[in-house]
């Protein structure tokens, strides 16, 4: 079984994921941690040193590597289903999970996040709404062809692997 988990980040996939992957008893890839030990340098650093078409070409091959793997859970990076028919790559090999929310609730998440995000460095609230809401019109279209669309604002993320088991035991 391959379980692919989409959406803006902000929106829980790496711990959706890694709960998902223990209910399951499955192996937890974070595609951005992944691509950092292939490259021995950070996602920042990629984009910073080598420009984002790089690094998208860097994430299809490793996207690619991980594909030929039995199974696993794998929280994709936010743009992962927007580059080079990706999308398309992970429904034709797996279920793909698209992490729903709105922009207000992602950019509440990432205000309140640890991890550093280049995007949002001197951010103020509304500049913050602005980037989510700017990224997620992007986006949406390449998230909308997953298989499965949770909303996961009133979810903890206990309930969200369940309702993707739930989902994943009907196919």
């Amino acid at each position: 079984m391959k379980i692919f988990l989409t959406g803006l980040m902000g929106v829980g996939k790496t711990t959706i994921g890694k709960k998902l992957a223990a209910c399951l008893q499955l192996p937890f890839i974070d595609l951005d941690r992944y691509i950092e030990q292939q490259k021995n340098m950070s996602v920042a650093d990629l984009f910073a040193y080598f420009g984002e078409n790089y690094f998208r070409q860097a994430e299809q091959a490793c996207l690619q590597q991980i594909i030929q793997q039995e199974s696993f859970v794998l929280a994709c990076g936010g743009g992962t289903p927007c580059f080079y028919e990706n999308m398309a790559l992970m429904n034709a090999n797996g279920v793909t999970i698209f992490l729903d929310a709105s922009p207000a609730f992602i950019a509440s998440r990432v205000k309140q996040s640890k991890t550093q995000r280049p995007l949002f460095k001197n951010a103020t609230d509304m500049t913050r709404l602005t980037i989510v809401q700017t990224l997620f019109n992007k986006r949406e279209q390449f998230y909308r062809k997953a298989k499965c669309t949770l909303n996961v604002e009133k979810l903890s993320a206990e309930e969200v692997a369940q309702q993707v088991v739930a989902f994943v035991i009907k196919k």
